[in-house]
């Protein structure tokens, strides 16, 4: 029988209560994934997924030559913090 854990990734990416949506986006695009948990002090918060961004009502700016490379920098050309 088919499970979850076949299909799961092994390696958990998670992000903080405090992350930016662009730096969940950025993270998102880098990694290949479409959600992540958000934790703090070891406790699961809840989970934020691409979904969840596309739904919010505050507008990300995406540069006019598309994502390509725009996951590698945070605000300001920064990379952003895991």
């Amino acid at each position: 029988m088919l499970t979850v854990s076949h299909l799961m990734s092994p390696t958990v990416v998670t992000v903080g209560p405090a992350a930016t949506l662009r730096q969940a986006l950025a993270l998102f695009v880098a990694r290949r994934i479409s959600g992540v948990p958000v934790v703090s002090q070891d406790k699961v918060l809840g989970v934020v997924s691409a979904s969840d961004l596309l739904n919010a009502e505050i507008a990300i700016p995406v540069p006019a030559g598309g994502l390509h490379g725009w996951a590698d920098q945070g605000e300001g050309g920064e990379a952003p913090e895991p």
